[in-house]
């Protein structure tokens, strides 16, 4: 979610295939904000953040979004990898400050083990408590690998993480049968394919249609290019590659943890 190649006035060509740290952030606080049923609001929480590159966007990015809305009584800690104390130091900001909701943003899921301890050390796990992860914190699968007991399970009990939805999974409900919504081709035809390789009970790698949109979107632009050049007159030499001859079809493999889709195609 890095912002810095989001910046059109630098980067005027690159084109965003997943949502920037903005809109992220706006759909982030629309859930803590949102109303739990019995009139509360989660109006006063901490943000505990890395000082990666992550981090740092997340704080920046939902601070911006929090002034818009007029949000206040948020604090906001960081925690540095080569320093543990400041993980103790951020966890007793919230336990000094009385906040029962705590955002943990980072892409880093060591720091997660660290925050756990410091947290379960100073009593600030159980049912008062809930903590907000942001989607890298947590990947997916890793709650299957939890110890339990251990801090880590009791400082994840009753947490929520907001993770950014694939496209795809959208098609998997098509799938399952929910009306109004359409399987996307893509996968239709992929598991209509004879290909002895594939195997059709797994599912596409998370996030895996932005990563097949930002291959399709090269391909495009680079048709597009092609037939621009040749309509201005201009000489057009594609780039040759080892074993291809100008014209020849070349196989574009997409590889996952689907097993992989394979498909001639030419600009």
């Amino acid at each position: 979610m890095d912002e810095t190649l989001g910046d059109a006035g630098r980067y005027p060509s690159m084109v965003r295939m997943i949502p920037d740290m903005h809109h992220y952030s706006e759909v982030f606080l629309d859930y803590l904000l949102r109303n739990d049923g019995d009139g509360r609001h989660r109006e006063y929480f901490a943000i505990i953040h890395d000082q990666l590159d992550y981090g740092e966007q997340f704080e920046h990015s939902i601070f911006e979004i929090m002034e818009a809305a007029g949000v206040s009584g948020v604090v906001h800690d960081n925690l540095s990898y080569d320093d543990p104390e400041s993980i103790r130091r951020a966890m007793s900001t919230v336990a000094e400050g009385g906040y029962r909701t705590v955002v943990i943003a980072t892409n880093d899921p060591s720091f997660l083990a660290r925050v756990a301890e410091a947290a379960d050390e100073l009593g600030v796990v159980g049912e008062e408590w809930m903590y907000v992860l942001t989607d890298q914190a947590l990947p997916r699968g890793f709650m299957s690998k939890l110890e339990k007991p251990s801090a880590m399970d009791r400082m994840l009990d009753g947490a929520a993480v907001i993770r950014t939805m694939d496209p795809f999974d959208l098609s998997l409900v098509a799938e399952a049968g929910e009306d109004g919504i359409e399987e996307d081709a893509f996968l239709r035809s992929w598991r209509e394919s004879s290909e002895i390789l594939q195997d059709l009970s797994i599912q596409p790698a998370p996030l895996s249609s932005f990563v097949y949109d930002s291959v399709m979107l090269v391909g495009m632009s680079a048709c597009q290019l092609q037939s621009a050049q040749r309509s201005r007159g201009a000489a057009v030499t594609p780039p040759q590659h080892k074993g291809v001859s100008e014209g020849q079809e070349v196989p574009i493999i997409a590889e996952g943890s689907h097993g992989g889709h394979t498909s001639n195609r030419t600009g």
